[in-house]
């Protein structure tokens, strides 16, 4: 984690750089592959939608200033391009010591279509690599990749915010059974939503529910078949008795396989808007209520 004491403008700076030598100009050009949460603003009565499209994003460091443009974001099953203005950057702050290129404009913004009051900026998000699930040693461990959040009206009729429907969610955890409570930051969770589908599937990384777990017990647990539920402002993911799965063995192979004892009831997560980077999952497994708050970016420095 130390390379993340300090984010800040100077690291963007120094990394995916290229010179004009015409103009004299050094800049950092990157394109991002983002989901849109889009909710229209003019009819309450409509659900929200999403839609990915890719953007690129423009940094020329000599200048100082910053754009964003899109060429394919669908919308009602029309295609919407944009560019934008330029913008001097700020930074993004999380506490003292972290900092992250930020942008935003509050008038319009836009050239190709109206927007308006757009706010962005470029972090590191969090990315599971703990890739043997059938470890009996498991333990949840993460590395880092950028991407670009964004949030913004378009053409005074929607609202839209970028998530990523892959994610990987880092915090807290609280069990409780009966007066006991249990706390723990070793397990995180990997969401994976398929909007063709409208299901979900959520992977338990590094799981304790106890202090002193048995050494039998799972590390790992697949939840499969989980709705999206859509609502007009956003979407949240709610099953009564999703699909669980742990590790195990079949046929002389390692597979997930449903077990008597791991049986997940009343799940949900819920998202924290405009940004969608931050979750609160609910759910009752093995006779235990687990609540787990936590972020899919890097918001501290460690």
């Amino acid at each position: 984690m130390s390379k993340f004491k300090i984010l800040c403008l100077a690291i963007i700076a120094l990394t995916f750089t290229s010179c004009d030598l015409k103009n004299k100009d050094s800049y950092y050009d990157m394109t991002y592959g983002e989901a849109n949460l889009i909710v229209n603003t003019k009819d309450p009565g409509q659900t929200a939608s999403v839609s990915e499209s890719a953007y690129k994003f423009h940094y020329n460091m000599s200048k100082n200033v910053v754009d964003v443009s899109t060429a394919d974001l669908i919308i009602d099953n029309h295609k919407i391009s944009f560019e934008t203005d330029t913008m001097a950057p700020t930074s993004k702050r999380f506490g003292e010591k972290l900092a992250y290129l930020g942008f935003s404009k509050p008038g319009n913004v836009g050239k190709g279509a109206s927007v308006t009051n757009l706010n962005g900026y470029i972090p590191y998000q969090y990315v599971a690599t703990s890739t043997n699930l059938f470890s009996s040693n498991y333990k949840f461990e993460y590395s880092y990749t950028e991407r670009l959040l964004l949030n913004y009206e378009l053409n005074e009729e929607y609202r839209i915010s970028t998530f990523k429907p892959f994610s990987t969610y880092v915090g807290s955890t609280h069990v409780s059974e009966e007066s006991n409570i249990y706390s723990t930051k070793n397990t995180g969770y990997v969401v994976d939503i398929d909007f063709s589908k409208n299901k979900a599937k959520v992977y338990v990384l590094g799981m304790e529910l106890e202090a002193n777990p048995k050494s039998t017990d799972p590390k790992v647990m697949l939840l499969e078949d989980i709705p999206v539920v859509f609502t007009h402002d956003g979407f949240k993911l709610e099953a009564n008795a999703p699909k669980t799965t742990i590790p195990g063995v079949v046929d002389n192979k390692s597979a997930f396989v449903e077990s008597d004892n791991y049986k997940v009831t009343d799940f949900s997560i819920s998202y924290v808007y405009p940004e969608l980077v931050d979750v609160a999952i609910n759910y009752i497994v093995a006779g235990k209520r687990v609540n787990f708050v936590g972020t899919s970016i890097v918001k501290t420095a460690e």
